[in-house]
């Protein structure tokens, strides 16, 4: 979401309809507009945090989970070809 910021106003394009519209935008606080932008980045960041958050639990966190499932059920499975069901499988030989 992009952030739409204001436009200079001239008032030779402004219609009767908007005029007064336009001295509204124009006698508008710096205060007020610094919020406005500050509340727009803030929704920024949010939403790119929600974006991240969405790749992370949806793409790399299934994919790793995937490859260090399939590397530890490789080594469990040569640990039993060489011990066996025995204690030593799980490290618990004297």
């Amino acid at each position: 979401m992009p952030i739409d910021w204001p436009k200079d106003v001239s008032h030779s394009d402004v219609d009767d309809d908007t005029s007064s519209l336009g001295s509204y935008l124009s006698s508008s606080d710096d205060s007020s507009d610094i919020e406005d932008q500050s509340a727009l980045i803030q929704e920024e960041w949010e939403e790119s945090m929600r974006q991240i958050e969405s790749v992370l639990s949806v793409i790399i966190l299934p994919f790793f989970g995937k490859w260090w499932g399939r590397r530890f059920a490789h080594w469990a499975y040569g640990r039993y070809r060489v011990f066996g069901w025995t204690p030593a499988l799980l490290g618990l030989s004297r």
